[in-house]
């Protein structure tokens, strides 16, 4: 039944806009602990609450390029099916 509501491409971007936001959340994290280092509270080492913002931001940023590339060569594929069609 959702298979014929929601296309691949609309959960792809959907997916995308998903990972965007948590590299904006945890980029103001990091803006929070570099500006107001008492905000970290409970984290005592200021560098590690850093380290592990930039690590989950690293994660959300390589689903991001991979839905990118996903979406490129889907792109190109149907590009590419199209002009194989207009030669015939």
């Amino acid at each position: 039944m959702y298979d014929k509501l929601i296309k691949p491409s609309k959960l792809l971007a959907s997916l995308r806009l998903h990972a965007v936001g948590n590299v904006n959340l945890h980029k103001t994290n990091i803006a929070v602990y570099l500006n107001n280092p008492a905000g970290i509270g409970e984290h005592s080492d200021i560098m590690e609450a850093v380290q592990s913002e930039l690590d989950k931001m690293a994660q959300h940023q390589d689903r991001i390029d991979l839905i990118d590339s996903i979406r490129s060569e889907n792109d190109e594929a149907a590009f590419l099916s199209n002009e194989e069609i207009d030669d015939d």
